[in-house]
């Protein structure tokens, strides 16, 4: 798993053949700062298990929130909607979206705060030792009790997040368009806390990002049809028990145009040899 997108990223690299990936990025730096040396063999080495641990550690929780989000598109067409047009605006309908375009996108970036937030995809965190005795709400915790924070509840507040059932991505954004920062940020709930909170949230959420953008750039996202032909009812119930994620997600995809199309083939065919 760990060893063989990282030797053919090496291999484009090597070629003048790279595709944007953090792979890419720190093949160039260890190639700029060790060359060939032996110490770079080490560090390639290193950078080989770093990816991979990533990769491991985030493919379930971040295919979780991808679903989380097929599902929303197919429930609110008019968040669908707005989010395309911004792409049409910054991206245009020439490439797919890349990372440098997420500044430019504030109002995709409130849809990825919002997925983040409707189905958070770890309801509750992972235990804390408190490290004091403590009262909360005239509740006493003793030293050494074990807490766990309920995060779907904190994400559902209705005092942060009026009207929580609902995905709304707008309640992110000012009146000038742009996120609004006194708005608290779902990442700092749903990605845990202290000492204990996820390591790879930034590399999780960046990818998150991109692929909420470049779906919604290509694809138009709805309701699939049940057995009479007729589209299904969508719900936002989840499952789950570490992960949550949608118990269904009957969406179907299809191409917003045949320049769409055919980004979505151009982008594969450098992997098709891999699936």
């Amino acid at each position: 798993m760990k060893t063989k997108g990282y030797k053919e990223a090496q291999a484009a690299h090597d070629a003048g053949l790279p595709r944007a990936s953090i792979a890419s990025t720190l093949i160039q730096q260890i190639q700029t700062r060790y060359g060939r040396s032996e110490e770079s063999e080490d560090r390639h080495e290193v950078a080989m298990n770093v990816l991979g641990i990533a990769y491991a550690a985030g493919s379930d929780t971040t295919s979780a929130a991808v679903e989380s989000f097929l599902v929303a598109m197919a429930m609110f067409p008019g968040v669908q909607k707005k989010a395309q047009d911004e792409l049409d605006r910054v991206v245009g309908p020439g490439r797919l979206p890349e990372y440098e375009d997420l500044t430019n996108l504030p109002y995709l970036s409130a849809v990825t705060l919002e997925v983040m937030r409707w189905i958070p995809v770890t309801p509750i965190g992972v235990p804390h030792a408190v490290i004091a005795d403590d009262n909360y709400n005239g509740y006493y915790i003793p030293k050494g009790s074990a807490v766990i924070a309920n995060q779907w509840g904190m994400l559902h507040n209705p005092v942060d997040y009026p009207e929580p059932e609902l995905f709304r991505p707008e309640r992110f954004l000012g009146s000038d368009g742009k996120i609004n920062r006194t708005v608290r940020d779902p990442t700092t709930i749903a990605f845990g806390f202290g000492r204990r909170i996820c390591a790879g949230r930034y590399f999780s959420n960046n990818a998150l990002s991109i692929c909420i953008a470049s779906t919604l750039h290509t694809f138009n996202i709805q309701a699939g049809l049940d057995s009479s032909g007729k589209p299904v009812k969508l719900t936002s119930e989840m499952f789950g028990g570490l992960i949550a994620k949608p118990k269904e997600v009957p969406c179907g995809l299809t191409p917003r145009s045949d320049s769409a199309a055919r980004l979505v083939r151009d982008g594969v065919l450098p992997y098709r040899r891999q699936i």
